[in-house]
């Protein structure tokens, strides 16, 4: 079992994997960050609205790996949700920044940059949204 694989597995179970079916080996062709629809326009714990912010790693123009984050108990970390989907792009997509990665970048490349860098470590301010950073 490789590092990144033990690491999304095993580690205080902060990484949601029940949804995802994807090799780590799989090529990845861009990497898509999206704003999701705020259809009430609603704040949170008396925040301005904002809307949530996942990121999309395009696989094809059929699939992707979606990486979520969502806050955990106060004061830990939050959890990275990944999901294997069968879309390119959300259908609640408003607003959406793209970047092609560098060929031969795979699934497991940019998790290992995610993990690397501690952001799955990443813990929610107590009140406010945190999925922008």
């Amino acid at each position: 079992m490789t590092s990144t694989t033990n690491h999304i597995y095993n580690v205080d179970g902060n990484w949601g994997t029940s949804q995802f079916k994807t090799p780590l080996d799989a090529t990845v062709t861009h990497v898509h960050f999206i704003a999701h629809e705020n259809p009430t326009n609603e704040g949170s714990d008396g925040q301005f609205p904002t809307n949530h912010w996942t990121l999309y790693l395009s696989l094809n123009t059929l699939t992707s790996v979606q990486l979520d984050a969502a806050p955990g108990d106060i004061g830990r970390p939050g959890m990275i949700i990944l999901e294997s989907v069968s879309e390119h792009l959300p259908q609640d997509c408003i607003h959406r920044v793209s970047a092609i990665v560098t060929p031969g970048t795979t699934v497991k490349s940019i998790l290992d940059v995610i993990i690397n860098k501690k952001r799955d470590q990443y813990i929610f301010a107590p009140i406010g949204e945190g999925c922008r950073f």
